[in-house]
């Protein structure tokens, strides 16, 4: 006969700011929250052409291709 409980809560992950462990759904593991989190440092930044512009640069997305 299959269980229906639901599986036992998990320890809250260690986060940098631990308010947010509740945030965090009951299914998901501290292993796996550490992967989602090593892997954020791997996204790229996103930039926008203002980020380059200087007194004497318009900014422009022609900026951002070289």
């Amino acid at each position: 006969m299959p269980s229906t409980t639901a599986p036992a809560p998990h320890a809250p992950p260690p986060l940098p700011d631990p308010r947010h462990a509740s945030r965090v759904p009951a299914d998901v593991t501290p292993e796996q929250v550490e992967r989602v989190r090593k892997a954020a440092f791997h996204l790229p930044q996103v930039l926008k052409p203002a980020d380059f512009a200087t007194e004497d640069i318009v900014p422009s997305d022609e900026h951002l291709h070289h």
